[in-house]
């Protein structure tokens, strides 16, 4: 991929690109430190004075201008959420574009934002792009660390599913594993979807009916309305597989464009059933 926007920063160049920035105020103190035992270039004290003003004014600076665009990011991930929640997905796409730059000098936040932009990928039919821009952020490391498990469990999510997307089950499930172990036991309901996913895919339609029941509840007051149906929808399909009766899906609205692409029961059921999709 070309475009740098989609290139998580390594954390050598992170470290090389903090450094110079931190180069002119470090050089000037090392002047003025120089000087100071120098009396042949002792400076005066206005331009001392003027000098730890201008280092001052410098870090207020960078302050200011990380916090601007901190508040930008803020500002279009909430417009993202917004659109996704209403099935805009090309809008998504656009505004992720647009915060890719402002977040790329903090890698953590980039990295979540590329994980978001890899599942819009998906979404979109490319689940080949989405696969190579996820590794990238694998490859990455930067949401290694303990306080990211949260960004660490949607990585591994969206792995899992685009891997269940692509038709390759056992990667699935290995990515499936990974973002249980990283996921908070209070926020374990945004993985019913991939869960229920798995399930189904592997023809496990008893254990598909049995965990959305189970769950179903819970789910419609967490999840979003477009995965619910996304849960209805596959009941309705374990159900039929099992020569069960099942509930109407005519007027579900669940995206699933990305997945019947290369799962031909689904596809069949789907053309049968008359959803509605993105």
């Amino acid at each position: 991929m070309s475009d740098t926007r989609y290139e998580p920063l390594s954390k050598i160049a992170y470290r090389a690109w903090a450094t110079l920035r931190a180069l002119p105020p470090i050089a000037w103190l090392g002047l003025l430190w120089a000087a100071a035992y120098d009396e042949r270039y002792r400076p005066s004290q206005g331009i001392a004075i003027a000098t730890f003003a201008a280092l001052i004014a410098y870090y207020l600076w960078l302050r200011i201008r990380r916090n601007l665009r901190s508040s930008r990011v803020a500002q279009r991930h909430g417009a993202t959420a917004k659109l996704l929640a209403a099935g805009d997905l090309e809008s998504a796409a656009k505004t992720i574009d647009e915060t890719l730059d402002d977040a790329r000098p903090t890698p953590p936040v980039h990295c979540i934002l590329l994980v978001q932009r890899a599942q819009l990928f998906l979404r979109l039919g490319d689940a080949d792009r989405s696969l190579s821009l996820l590794k990238a952020v694998v490859d990455s490391r930067w949401l290694d660390h303990a306080r990211l498990a949260q960004g660490a469990s949607s990585l591994a999510s969206a792995l899992a599913m685009t891997e269940l997307a692509r038709g390759d089950l056992d990667e699935a499930e290995r990515w499936q594993k990974e973002a249980h172990a990283k996921i908070k036991e209070a926020e374990r309901i945004q993985l019913l979807p991939l869960d229920t996913l798995v399930d189904a895919r592997r023809e496990r339609y008893a254990e598909t009916i049995e965990r959305i029941d189970e769950a179903l509840s819970s789910a419609e007051e967490t999840l979003a309305p477009r995965a619910v149906d996304l849960l209805k929808l596959l009941h309705a399909f374990a159900a039929d597989k099992l020569g069960k009766p099942a509930e109407p899906t005519r007027e579900l609205d669940a995206d699933v464009d990305y997945l019947v692409k290369d799962w031909p029961e689904l596809r069949a059921f789907v053309a049968k059933s008359g959803v509605a999709s993105a």
